[in-house]
């Protein structure tokens, strides 16, 4: 039987109770599960296995992909940007970006795009996944091509094309891309353990994802199979070394719930995190100002998006000062200015959408907080 390892609080029993549930029921291979309290690591709790081939165990230095969890990252940029006045979430995005204005695109601001609502939710010019490897080809397909709808008027969530679009408004701004500027201003002074972009010497440590065995194009809504087909990932794609060296600033960040945690306590802290002050508090709460609430065309279902995340709605009800993403598979993280809480979970194991694995523990930690 799997063994919960690392450290937490007695009044977390709950959540390493649960944890031990899920990997001894099976619904989880391996996982890791941190909550923060202000600047304070209050559990930090990690099972299971890294690898079932080999029977390698998770321990406290594997690491994971997080899938749209990485977008968290970029919104972490994008705010700082905005807050040194390089650039201007509500501005134009071509004010920066020229080219961009193409196919009626003139009017498209960041903000648009950090909340869903730009209306390029996918790729009409990339034909594979192998496509994605090429920045400057990819970012010019994205700056030719026509929205699919009126920018502002609806919701589509932008799986592939995120992190692209912040990624090259960033290098238009910077002249750097945005996994290095990332490094730079928030991973480094932090000494967070995320990667976008893995490097060789780190494969040792990576946990080998149990992919789901349907296929992208399944199930959802008709616009959310028009997204994950253009273009299609695979699900063993994120088994082979060309994904986990790609620089795909949506899909392909590596860490654990500890890097991810420490990272997005930004948020839950006001601009800041162990004494670093990354950007202003009233930047900050721009993520908590809806962009958009309604239907959201490619999980069909009501939500509302914030500066970059999930704010409370049916679909997801939390708190007023709460603000949350998760990755493709079941993985999620939030953070909750009111309770100074921040809580992650990232696991190998990956479910469809309607998994309730996430939502479970942090309920179980929330009662370690509250």
């Amino acid at each position: 039987m799997s063994v919960i390892h690392g450290t937490a609080a007695e009044r977390f029993g709950v959540l390493r109770h649960t944890m031990q549930l899920n990997l001894d029921s099976g619904v989880d291979l391996g996982l890791s599960v941190c909550v923060m309290s202000g600047d304070d690591v209050v559990a930090d709790l990690w099972g299971g296995l890294s690898d079932e081939v080999s029977q390698t165990p998770w321990d406290r230095d594997t690491i994971a992909v997080s899938f749209s969890i990485t977008k968290m990252m970029c919104n972490l940029v994008m705010l700082q940007l905005h807050d040194r006045g390089q650039l201007d979430l509500f501005a134009p995005v071509a004010s920066v970006w020229p080219e961009f204005a193409a196919a009626g695109k003139e009017n498209i601001t960041t903000a648009h795009i950090m909340s869903h609502t730009a209306g390029l939710a996918g790729f009409d010019g990339v034909a594979s996944e192998f496509d994605l490897q090429d920045w400057d080809a990819t970012v010019a397909s994205l700056a030719a091509q026509a929205p699919w709808w009126t920018p502002g008027t609806a919701a589509g969530y932008h799986a592939f094309t995120y992190g692209f679009l912040l990624g090259e408004i960033c290098r238009r701004v910077t002249g750097e891309h945005l996994r290095v500027v990332l490094q730079r201003e928030f991973i480094d002074p932090l000494q967070a353990d995320f990667w976008i972009g893995l490097p060789a010497s780190e494969d040792h440590r990576v946990s080998h994802v149990v992919p789901l065995e349907i296929t992208a194009t399944e199930g959802g809504t008709e616009m959310g199979r028009r997204v994950m087909s253009s273009p299609p990932l695979l699900p063993g794609s994120v088994l082979e070394e060309w994904f986990r060296r790609a620089n795909l600033p949506s899909v392909n960040g590596m860490g654990n719930a500890r890097s991810i945690a420490l990272l997005q306590s930004i948020i839950t802290n006001g601009g800041s995190a162990r004494g670093i002050r990354f950007f202003s508090e009233s930047t900050c709460d721009l993520v908590f100002v809806s962009q958009y609430h309604g239907f959201e065309s490619v999980f069909g279902a009501e939500y509302s998006y914030g500066m970059g995340y999930g704010l409370t709605s049916a679909e997801f009800p939390i708190g007023p000062r709460s603000a949350a993403w998760g990755g493709s598979g079941g993985s999620i993280c939030l953070m909750d200015q009111d309770t100074k809480l921040t809580f992650c979970y990232l696991m190998n194991k990956m479910a469809p959408r309607d998994d309730a694995r996430g939502t479970n523990l942090l309920l179980a930690a929330s009662l370690g907080v509250l």
